[in-house]
């Protein structure tokens, strides 16, 4: 069963559904008839789900499994792997979880770095991203957060002759690749990160 909820009023989804939808040649009602669509006027599910689960961009989909309890949750366009391994009791709902809460730690943590050098407080941001970068979990995020770290330094005319050296041995790589793309991302490395507001849920349960 597939409940898609938005965050309009009742009265706006009867109007949508009575028009015509522009590609389908039929009205958006017979459009979306396979599944249910409905409002969340008191905001119930937002609170229950998108809050809960700390989803902030839309559109976002649920998958409640049998026992009522969320499998797995993110983009619609990338639900396909999950529901086939869900559906196939061949999913493991806690490694999800593990790794949906280590990327929301990240996303906080850089969105306090994001803060912090914002405001012009590069040192102090330095120093948060540094101790990022000796907790963080696996090389991955340690290399993630050791090149947010000597950005930062060159933002805020910080360097010394580490930071000289990471980015001497990046472009000296670069280089021997040809790889100027690669390059371009270096040295414009995304430093702010906004999420995007949350407006609306699809919630899809597997009731087989």
């Amino acid at each position: 069963q597939i409940i898609s909820i938005t965050a309009e009023t009742l009265d706006e989804v009867k109007e949508l559904l009575g028009q015509e939808h522009p590609r389908a040649g039929k009205s958006f009602a017979d459009v979306t008839a396979p599944y249910c669509l409905t409002a969340d006027p008191d905001e119930s599910v937002s609170d229950d789900y998108m809050r809960a689960s700390g989803a902030k961009g839309i559109p976002t989909a649920f998958i409640v499994g049998k026992d009522g309890k969320i499998e797995w949750s993110g983009h619609p366009m990338t639900m396909d792997e999950p529901l086939e391994k869900i559906l196939g009791d061949n999913w493991d709902r806690e490694e999800f979880k593990a790794q949906l809460e280590m990327e929301q730690q990240l996303e906080e943590n850089m969105q306090k770095m994001a803060r912090l050098a914002g405001s012009g407080k590069f040192d102090e941001a330095v120093v948060f991203v540094l101790a990022q970068e000796k907790d963080a979990p696996n090389a991955m995020l340690k290399k993630h957060w050791e090149n947010i770290r000597h950005n930062l330094k060159l933002a805020g005319n910080k360097l010394d002759d580490e930071t000289i050296g990471y980015f001497h041995d990046q472009l000296k790589q670069m280089k021997e690749t040809d790889d100027l793309q690669e390059l371009r991302y270096h040295i414009s490395s995304r430093l702010y990160h906004k999420p995007r507001r949350s407006s609306s849920v699809m919630r899809v349960r597997n009731d087989a």
